[in-house]
């Protein structure tokens, strides 16, 4: 079945679909200690919208069928809830986020293949955290990845926390943030250059 979301075909590819077989490993990323609190969710707000890319020269070569993300997260009071959270991947050609980036994914070059992989409530655990996915996602290995994390939570509560970034050489804008009470955000958002979250990819 095809979606179409704001002009953007979605592509679920429940079970991989064609792709590869999983093989039972990681993608892991470089990893840092600087704290980044609007990633992947900012609890300060009822709302928040985040993305990130891992470029395939990062990533590498070949198709692989991923089926789960671990991120490093710190600082949440224990029980600190976000509910209503997505989690969606995507190729893009693009290789750092522009100055003409929404919420709604236009303005970000050669997005293609947009998939939801989960959808839940989250009760934060600090550490490395992984989330499982509901559906896989078919990596090219030809274009960038990215990483849209939609918080819809709708509340705000103190407790919150962070996530743990590393620098990326050239400093890239590699992280897009948008944030706000009451409704869910639409229009432009912050591109930064500060840093890009540690994570794992599972394939």
């Amino acid at each position: 079945m095809i979606l179409a979301t704001n002009g953007i075909l979605c592509y679920p590819q429940i079970g991989g679909g064609g792709c590869t077989a999983i093989v039972g490993t990681t993608w892991d990323s470089a990893v840092g200690t600087t704290n980044i609190n609007f990633v992947p969710a900012y609890g300060y707000y009822d709302y928040s919208q985040s993305m990130m890319i891992y470029r395939q020269s990062d990533i590498g070569s070949g198709e692989k069928q991923i089926n789960s993300i671990a991120f490093e997260i710190g600082g949440y009071d224990l029980g600190y809830t976000l509910n209503n959270q997505t989690i969606k991947l995507a190729h893009i050609t693009d290789s750092q986020f522009g100055t003409s980036v929404q919420c709604d994914l236009s303005g970000i070059g050669g997005l293609s293949d947009l998939t939801t992989v989960k959808i839940f409530n989250w009760t934060v655990v600090n550490g490395w955290v992984t989330f499982t996915f509901d559906d896989n996602f078919c990596y090219n290995g030809v274009d960038n990845l990215m990483i849209v994390w939609e918080n819809r939570d709708g509340t705000w509560s103190p407790g919150y926390g962070y996530a743990e970034t590393h620098t990326v050489s050239g400093s890239p804008f590699l992280i897009w943030y948008e944030y706000q009470d009451g409704s869910y955000p639409t229009g432009f958002g912050t591109r930064s250059s500060v840093g890009r979250p540690n994570i794992r990819i599972g394939y």
